[in-house]
């Protein structure tokens, strides 16, 4: 079995029968530069899955939307201890980009051993190769989510 059929059945296993979801979810970004988790992101289902269908609206080309939102829209408000965000929702940074803008949520600084309201973030958009960066600061200056907005390519003019 290759990637894409084995990915496929992970797709349709998760959409015919999604794991358990509480009333707040737990999203672990990984940085950018590092690939090392240096936050835990706290947001409610409610409002993921509202990013989430509104996303899937503008775009429908963005992977795993759809499956955020029935994940999200099957919570169970008694279930108080967060859920983790399940590795196949691959596109879950786009929800967290919306969600921080909109300053919803908490943050966990993994080297400040502290949480943070995401509207006490400061965020400082930067060049990375050829991308632009938006990047995610805790008050300490910690780097906690990083996402990719724009992707340049240029000609090379090798004459």
């Amino acid at each position: 079995m290759n990637d894409y059929t084995y990915l496929a059945l992970q797709r349709t296993a998760f959409m015919e029968s999604p794991p358990a979801c509480s009333a707040v979810v737990r999203y672990r970004a990984a940085n950018v530069y590092t690939n090392h988790t240096n936050a835990d992101f706290l947001f409610r289902s409610a409002n993921v899955n509202k990013i989430a269908l509104l996303l899937e609206q503008e775009n429908s080309q963005l992977v795993g939307m759809n499956a955020t939102a029935l994940w999200t829209s099957l919570r169970n408000k008694l279930l108080l201890t967060p859920t983790d965000v399940p590795e196949i929702l691959v596109s879950f940074d786009h929800i967290a980009h919306e969600l921080i803008e909109a300053k919803h949520g908490q943050v966990f600084c993994h080297a400040c051993n502290k949480y943070y309201a995401t509207a006490e973030l400061e965020q400082k958009s930067e060049w990375y190769g050829s991308w632009i960066i938006d990047n995610y600061l805790c008050p300490a200056r910690h780097s906690l989510f990083n996402f990719k907005v724009a992707h340049f390519m240029f000609k090379r003019n090798y004459e």
